[in-house]
């Protein structure tokens, strides 16, 4: 595994581990995006890359620029600021730095990497980074998206806590913390501007796009993954996971694959290879 990283947006860190699979390559590449509240190292994350790797795929994973998390360990969260300062448009840039490094070269073990026909792969609003990215690139040939939002925007409740405290305070179940969502990330939620339109991004990704979701997840409804999959049109159907939560009834610390994590991976897989 190669560990390293890049400039992301505003200047700050991408942190990432490239997975190889065996053999001389060139191998085509998925980047797999973690969601809100997310991070590399979470729960299915690294099993995620390794399943891809057994496949034959590069799989390259990634702590978002400003998802806050400490770049030693990658497993907590330091940074709360950054984390506040985080918005879609940041995270969409992320995504290009990292295309754009894959596409130029740039990365340690390029000559093993395929420098076009890339995957993307995103958990949650992870999901929604992917497919914006993706909808302004040529070089993106496959897209994924576990539990995916269906739109950015928050609560009115989140309108009337930037009012208050100039921020939206949300609580983090696994560590305890309050993390604050920012009045940019807020802001560009709830506009109404193209580049944020996940049905714009869905319609254009069309086929390239598959949708999976659970039946049992209590974040982000079902009706988000069948909303996604109507804007993609007729030849993109949403993949029903039976009886799974929104991380697949996967947990962190990660203690092994669940049935419905491996109905997920092998559904991912099937989809890149035919069209990677």
């Amino acid at each position: 595994m190669i560990r390293g990283s890049l400039v992301g947006a505003a200047g700050e860190s991408i942190d990432y581990d490239l997975q190889l699979p065996v053999g001389p390559g060139p191998f085509a590449t998925i980047v797999v995006c973690h969601g809100f509240k997310g991070f590399r190292n979470w729960g299915y994350f690294p099993e995620i890359a390794r399943g891809l790797a057994r496949a034959g795929f590069a799989a390259l994973r990634l702590d978002l620029s400003h998802n806050g998390i400490d770049r030693e360990r990658g497993l907590d969260f330091v940074d709360l600021d950054l984390f506040e300062a985080n918005r879609p448009s940041y995270e969409v840039a992320d995504l290009h730095a990292v295309l754009d490094a894959l596409a130029t070269g740039e990365l340690p073990g390029a000559d093993k990497l395929r420098r076009s026909n890339f995957g993307l792969l995103g958990h949650s609003r992870g999901g929604a980074a992917v497919m914006l990215t993706a909808r302004e690139r040529n070089d993106v040939a496959a897209v994924v998206t576990w539990a995916s939002v269906a739109s950015l925007r928050w609560p009115e409740a989140a309108r009337e806590a930037l009012r208050e405290f100039g921020h939206f305070p949300v609580q983090n179940a696994r560590t305890g913390q309050t993390m604050r969502v920012g009045r940019a990330a807020i802001e560009e939620g709830m506009s109404d501007a193209p580049e944020f339109d996940l049905g714009l991004a869905a319609e254009s990704l069309g086929d390239r796009l598959l949708v999976l979701h659970g039946d049992r997840d209590q974040a982000v409804p079902l009706a988000a993954a069948e909303q996604l999959a109507a804007w993609a049109g007729g030849q993109c159907a949403p993949l029903i996971v039976r009886g799974a939560d929104h991380v697949m009834n996967c947990r962190h610390p990660f203690t092994g694959p669940t049935p419905a994590f491996e109905t997920a991976l092998a559904a991912s897989i099937a989809h890149f290879n035919s069209r990677l």
